[in-house]
């Protein structure tokens, strides 16, 4: 929702300055100019990055490739691949992490349509519908509409294992003739993703020269899946690092406070998945717009962070921090 590095900002293809979540048939459309929300193409992102390492005389891309073994020696970082070993002053581990077992995760399926008349409404975006089936977990859509006749219809499901293909599918060609009477229409493109929703702290450096980056250092922030945002800003922050140490320590993905409360927040959703609509509506109805942005995109002030606890149901979350200590203790 916040804006997206400098060098970035030319691949953006949309924007909205509204969103909307649906539950229990009741809508809370907020607005914001100052943090609109922007959506970048993979194929543009990755366009981007593949000019800015063509036009960089010292990198050499090499694709196909598989890491294997990733190992500290003296004076460099090793990595066995199945092409070979490569040395290098630094390795950058983006490899996924293996998924926890019994944490919750957040899988989708999204398709982008195109219709023969026009359904959506190309102004707000739908953040989370919840008004649909929840019994496969915490169910909701997110759609990106595009024009009046295209859009990102995105099933997604919060719980501790992914569904066979089909279910998404289905869901979705559900959702589209029940909320906007469409079951013709065209598959442009599909996406599917699995997020682990861990707030978790990884060891960023297990190595000297060897730094965890991506869903894998933990930059994912846990409560939402978000993590766009906060991987360029730390990729920014470890290269002005690089730049002035040799053997620079990798920054914190978030402050300890937002830890703490991705922990407390993912300990309710898995304790009372049946509550999370309940939960995520009260949290926009009653959380400044400027403030609960800055909160998602991870980057508060301590007074955003007040405003986002207040929003939530007190003594149940006080039981819930209870809880997790009890179980969990400080980390």
């Amino acid at each position: 929702m916040a804006s997206p590095a400098a060098s970035l900002r030319s691949a953006v293809s949309h924007a909205w300055n509204r969103w909307k979540v649906r539950h229990d048939g009741r809508e809370i459309i907020r607005e914001s100019h100052r943090y609109p929300y922007q959506h970048i193409p993979a194929e543009a992102f990755y366009n981007t990055a593949l000019e800015r390492l063509a036009a960089a005389p010292n990198v050499s891309l090499k694709l196909g490739v598989t890491a294997q073994v990733i190992t500290a020696a003296s004076d460099n970082a090793i990595v066995e691949t199945d092409q070979g070993r490569l040395r290098a002053r630094h390795v950058f581990d983006s490899r996924p992490p293996k998924l926890p077992s019994g944490g919750l995760l957040q899988h989708f399926v999204g398709w982008r349509v195109r219709t023969a008349k026009p359904v959506f409404s190309p102004a707000t975006l739908t953040l989370m519908d919840f008004d649909v089936p929840q019994d496969e977990g915490i169910h909701f859509f997110y759609v990106l509409p595009y024009s009046p006749c295209e859009a990102l219809v995105e099933a997604t499901f919060i719980s501790p294992q992914a569904l066979p293909e089909g279910h998404y599918q289905t869901a979705i060609r559900a959702y589209l003739a029940e909320r906007y009477q469409v079951t013709e229409f065209e598959v442009l493109e599909q996406e599917r993703g699995v997020i682990p929703m861990s707030a978790a702290s990884p060891r960023l450096c297990p190595a000297p020269r060897i730094y965890r980056i991506g869903t894998a250092g933990g930059l994912v922030k846990g409560s939402s899946g978000y993590g766009f945002l906060p991987i360029q800003r730390w990729t920014e922050q470890m290269v002005e690092r690089l730049a002035i140490a040799e053997l620079p320590e990798p920054p914190e993905p978030r402050p300890s406070l937002v830890r703490w409360f991705d922990r407390v927040f993912l300990s309710y959703l898995s304790h009372f998945p049946e509550r999370a609509p309940a939960i995520f509506f009260r949290l926009f109805k009653r959380t400044d717009t400027q403030a609960l942005v800055r909160f998602l995109s991870d980057q508060a002030a301590y007074g955003d962070y007040g405003a986002v606890i207040r929003a939530m149901p007190t003594l149940p979350f006080m039981r819930e921090t209870l809880r997790w200590r009890r179980n969990w203790g400080p980390s």
